[in-house]
């Protein structure tokens, strides 16, 4: 079963404290990670797509920081 859902907003991580994935690929953004699994996490702001079909166990303590709004966002753990 496919599911979706938003990443909490968070606020700026102390630099050296977290891992964060900054897109560096410039527009149009597509996603971080793409894969074949079944969750599709989306920016809990401006709600793009963040991680596209991804196993939920491959995407925790990370933050994606939205290359659209600029918000740090992470996973519900």
């Amino acid at each position: 079963m496919l599911t979706t859902f938003a990443l909490r907003i968070i606020p700026k991580p102390v630099e050296g404290t977290r891992v964060v994935m900054v897109w560096t690929g410039g527009l149009p953004f597509d996603a971080f990670m793409k894969g074949g699994g079944e969750t599709t996490c989306t920016c809990g702001n401006c709600g793009i797509s963040l991680l596209k079909n991804v196993n939920y166990d491959n995407i925790h303590n990370i933050v994606y920081k939205c290359p659209i709004c600029m918000s740090y966002n992470e996973t519900h753990i």
